[in-house]
């Protein structure tokens, strides 16, 4: 026995020790070697033989070899040594998974394994092998009074597909297909083409080829106000008009009046007076302040007023003082006349308003205006040149607080003011009354002929009023100028301020006054 190995428990005679039936090649010729040092010398030899079929192949290639080396001879020995390497490979591996196998059961060995690549063909029956999937065939049975089958999930067996016979494309129908699509695609160009020319000319209004202008919507099956008398959503009995459930009772139903999200409550108005009661008033609370003052000063709290000498009353004033000597009595009068203007004016300039408070005052009268609701007023001018009348639109609008905008176009010119009622009343005075239309030295010449001796002929400009109403706020920030060449230029910049319709009805307004 090898004093290297470390005896099994139990001693030579225990049971659990393997009986070797038969001399075993591979562990006779490794006796007294490691396993390590059994590969290593299988590898050395397989390397020499390995050089020594190299350097054969090298002298029967080269001419200078020998010819008596046989080539065959020498490939089946090498084959014969590969085999033997291979068999004492494998015997080695299947020694240690037994040998470990027995160490596991009981208790002994290194517990230390081969390596994969030393194993051979050994791994190649440890891999792991893949799950088939089997199916089976279906029972035949009735699978619809099953719980957990799903129609939806598998193909219907009893179904079975039909046959289909080939369909010829008859001539000439493609044809027809392209024939009415170029057909459908004139028209529409041809509609875009009457749209952009009626666009151009400004009958937009008037010419509408569009669906929706001869689309009409269908009536609702029961309108809003019956819903609540009707059962199944239409007018056939029965109708809700006795039950629980019924709006028909026999009280009376007064609904809470709601004001008009536009009105603002108006403050009271004070109580107007006349001038003659204005007067007594004014002069009845003089009297009093100077009552309060003669008191103060009888009591001392306040000194007494210097006598008011004038010139007319200086003699009786002024008895002993005035006879000594005239000329100093009359300069000192002077002075003291000269004293109580200077006080009265600078009492005066302090009570007046600087340039900034009149304007503060003027915007809080403004706004107290639009406090009490947007008025809107639209006029419509003919002509509209350079000059005095076209600065005092603008200029106006602007001193009292209205917004809006003012439209320059070769039809017609329209003007929009928002703001309150007073200022828009007061702003359609000046339009209407104030301002001479038919004026021409007040106007710049607008147009001239080629010749550019000709002006613009103003005896039939106007200014009309389209529409005036109220609005529940302002759509411009502020009012200015904006000139706009076509229709459609207009029509974008009234857009902005939600009123487009407004230049529809000042168009309609002018050719209904050519009528006329």
């Amino acid at each position: 026995m090898d004093q290297r190995k470390r005896p099994r428990d139990g001693g030579e005679d225990s049971p659990g020790k393997k009986l070797k039936s038969g001399p075993d090649p591979a562990a006779t010729g490794s006796a007294g070697m490691s396993q390590v040092d059994i590969i290593a010398q299988a590898k050395a030899q397989i390397a020499a033989k390995l050089a020594a079929m190299r350097a054969g192949n090298a002298s029967a290639a080269s001419p200078s070899s020998a010819p008596g080396i046989d080539m065959a001879d020498l490939q089946r020995r090498v084959a014969e040594a590969k085999a033997k390497v291979s068999g004492r490979v494998s015997a080695l591996g299947a020694r240690h998974f037994e040998e470990a196998g027995r160490s596991e059961a009981g208790g002994s060995g290194l517990k230390v394994g081969l390596h994969p690549a030393l194993m051979g063909d050994i791994t190649t029956t440890q891999s792991k092998k893949r799950k088939v999937l089997k199916i089976y065939d279906t029972p035949d049975e009735d699978l619809s009074q099953n719980s957990y089958f799903d129609p939806s999930l598998g193909a219907n067996p009893t179904k079975s597909r039909a046959g289909r016979s080939f369909e010829f494309v008859e001539h000439g129908r493609y044809i027809q297909q392209a024939a009415a699509l170029r057909q459908q695609a004139r028209l529409e160009e041809l509609k875009r083409s009457i749209a952009a020319t009626a666009r151009k000319a400004g009958f937009e209004d008037e010419l509408d080829t569009s669906e929706n202008a001869f689309r009409k919507e269908e009536p609702p099956e029961v309108e809003w106000w019956d819903q609540g008398l009707v059962t199944d959503k239409s007018y056939d009995e029965p109708f809700k008009i006795a039950g629980p459930d019924s709006i028909v009772t026999l009280y009376v139903q007064h609904p809470i009046p709601i004001p008009p999200p536009g009105e603002k409550p108006v403050p009271a108005r004070p109580l107007v007076l006349t001038k003659k009661e204005q007067k007594k008033i004014r002069r009845q609370a003089r009297a009093e302040r100077l009552k309060d003052k003669q008191d103060q000063q009888r009591l001392g709290l306040i000194p007494p007023d210097p006598p008011k000498v004038k010139l007319n009353n200086l003699m009786r004033v002024l008895t002993s003082e005035a006879v000594k000597d005239p000329t100093a009595v009359e300069r000192e009068v002077r002075q003291q006349v000269a004293a109580r203007k200077e006080a009265h004016e600078q009492d005066n300039e302090e009570r007046k308003l600087t340039p900034d408070q009149r304007r503060e005052k003027v915007l809080e009268k403004l706004e107290k205006d639009g406090d009490k609701g947007i008025r809107c007023a639209v006029f419509r001018i003919e002509f509209l040149p350079p000059g005095s009348n076209k600065f005092k639109v603008e200029v106006n609008a602007n001193q009292h607080g209205l917004t809006g905008v003012g439209i320059l176009n070769p039809s017609f010119n329209l003007v929009i003011v928002e703001g309150g009622p007073k200022s828009v009343k007061k702003y359609k005075h000046l339009m209407l009354e104030r301002i001479d239309w038919t004026d021409a030295s007040k106007n710049a010449p607008l147009r001239e002929d080629l010749d550019g001796d000709m002006e613009q002929d103003l005896t039939k400009n106007r200014c009309e009023l389209v529409w005036e109403g109220d609005l529940r706020q302002r759509n411009f920030r502020m009012w200015k100028y904006r000139r706009c060449e076509d229709e459609q230029t207009a029509r974008e910049v009234l857009t902005r301020g939600n009123c487009v319709e407004m230049w529809t009805t000042a168009k309609a307004w002018g050719k209904v006054q050519k009528d006329l």
